[in-house]
């Protein structure tokens, strides 16, 4: 029988019940407690002697943490883009970096949607009024999604199953993406258009792409200054995209409509937060991702990419960068 490898995971989201038989019989899953998804105390526990680590948005692969572990020899994100890992060390030392970016497209993208059709239709008001005694009146009154300019910025997993849906609702979807060719938005059916144009347009401006540093505070006093007056801004990308005091004054001034925002500049947002008060404003808790569905994509997928990586094995469903 070949070698059982060893990954340390923080947090088994599924039953190991449910993963395929050949999963369990190549590797031994050293797992954190049910429910703790945060802190990398939990992935410091018995990993002296892993050769793989999974892990998640709520841990840092820091070079004390892979310092830790000297038999290591690939981290990988139950996830997408591994953004909290320390490439330069990784490589340095030889460690392969995975995630598995289509793991949780349809869930996210769906969860997208939900967010437009919620602040075009008042959905929030609509329960929230509902409990407290009301009926429907003249506040109740929301916006179809059908005729709509929607915006995706960035062209990714995410956005493109976005589009599709949306299209299907009969919205009118454009995008900017400078990574993309024009065959790439030919074939989605979707129309390219400048960065501007996408502003000056669009009804629904919906974020999709990384946070760099590009792209930090991408969405500033200038560009709302340079949307359609009314718009609704959805991001469900990160928080670090977003200037929340400049949206803060856009919301306040009229100049948008509403905000749908499942990612914050810090997470969890302080109680003070002036963005949870606004009745204009739909935030959820970074859940986008959050379905069982999504879960055992994630999971199964990183471990089974782990232990393709390790028997030297061709990967799918997932994404292995260095070593070459």
């Amino acid at each position: 029988m070949s070698k059982k490898y060893k990954i340390a995971i923080p947090e088994m989201p599924i039953d190991r019940s449910e993963l395929p038989t050949w999963v369990l019989e190549e590797c031994e899953l050293l797992e954190g407690e049910k429910g703790q998804r945060g802190g990398n105390e939990v992935l410091m526990k018995d990993i002296a002697d892993v050769d793989a680590i999974i892990f998640n948005s709520s841990n840092n692969i820091t070079p004390e943490l892979m310092q830790m572990a000297p038999n290591l020899k690939i981290v990988f994100k139950s996830g997408a883009w591994p953004e909290n890992v320390d490439f330069d060390y990784a490589k340095s030392h030889n460690i392969a970096v995975g995630w598995t970016p289509t793991a949780n497209s349809q869930s996210v993208a769906e969860f997208t949607v939900l967010l437009m059709l919620a602040a075009e239709k008042k959905f929030i008001h609509a329960v929230e009024s509902f409990r407290e005694g009301a009926w429907r009146n003249q506040s109740h009154l929301g916006h179809d999604l059908y005729g709509k300019v929607v915006g995706l910025v960035g062209l990714g997993n995410i956005a493109r199953v976005v589009a599709a849906t949306l299209k299907a609702l009969g919205s009118q979807v454009i995008a900017y993406d400078p990574y993309l060719t024009d065959e790439v938005f030919a074939e989605l059916g979707v129309e390219r258009v400048t960065f501007d144009e996408l502003l000056d347009k669009s009804d629904i401006v919906s974020i999709h792409c990384l946070l760099t540093d590009e792209t930090r505070h991408m969405f500033n006093r200038e560009t709302f200054a340079k949307m359609k007056d009314s718009a609704i801004l959805v991001n469900i990308a990160r928080g670090g995209m977003v200037d929340e005091p400049a949206l803060i004054e856009a919301l306040n001034s009229g100049k948008l409509r509403g905000a749908a925002l499942d990612v914050h500049a810090v997470e969890p947002p302080p109680m003070d937060d002036p963005l949870r008060s606004m009745e204009n404003v739909i935030m959820t808790p970074h859940v986008a991702a959050r379905t069982y569905e999504a879960a055992y994509r994630e999971c199964a997928w990183a471990i089974m990419g782990c232990l393709d990586y390790l028997h030297g094995r061709p990967i799918h469903d997932a994404k292995v960068v260095f070593p070459d």
